[in-house]
């Protein structure tokens, strides 16, 4: 359905023709990341037109719980409800999951994994279509926090169609009491290409 949103709309300082319209989402939403602006323009002799656009802010969000589950190591895999996290129960480093995801156009994308954070989540690698991972991602807090951890993953360029997302257990922060995941979303931010 159509959500209205607040936005403030200011004339620019120095060009007196044109407007700026500052609309600022929620950081932490994983709500749907389209939104469409229609304006009605008048001026002084009545004349009236109305024009309608379509824009994104922060690139695709694309929920875990909505992608399919396609490989793990046999470990219990399941959401948990009212946080909007997919649990992983890993228990020893090598446990993983890998989830199937489809990229609506091609393009190069700046990649996030959004996770939660909690007192027996462990570390975990993070990588795309069987690339090489990054650094270890630490999934542990001293309190539940749904959604706190954002990952980075990375520039990468991706297909339009299916790709893969896979998670293995890394290691334990110190404090942890497990090697537990719980991720969110991946977020992806169309990168500009470098004009030349």
């Amino acid at each position: 359905g159509v959500q209205p949103v607040e936005v403030d709309l200011q004339q620019s300082k120095t060009q007196p023709d044109q407007w700026m319209l500052a609309l600022t989402p929620d950081a932490m939403s994983d709500e749907p990341d389209t939104y469409t602006f229609e304006a009605i323009l008048t001026d002084s002799w009545l004349n009236r037109r109305t024009t309608q656009f379509t824009f994104a802010l922060g690139g695709h969000i694309i929920p875990i719980k909505d992608m399919l589950l396609t490989a793990s190591s046999g470990k219990a895999s399941k959401e948990l409800g009212g946080l909007d996290t997919m649990f992983y129960r890993g228990e020893e480093d090598g446990d993983f999951v890998t989830y199937e995801f489809s990229v609506p156009q091609a393009a190069r994308y700046h990649v996030r994994l959004r996770h939660t954070l909690f007192t027996s989540y462990g570390k975990f690698l993070a990588s795309l279509d069987d690339g090489i991972p990054g650094e270890p991602v630490d999934g542990y807090a001293a309190v539940l926090s749904p959604g706190a951890g954002l990952a980075e993953l990375g520039v990468h360029l991706l297909s339009k169609g299916r790709h893969r997302l896979k998670l293995e257990v890394r290691g334990r922060n110190p404090n942890s009491t497990g090697r537990f995941l719980g991720v969110r979303s991946l977020l992806l931010e169309p990168v500009a290409e470098p004009q030349e």
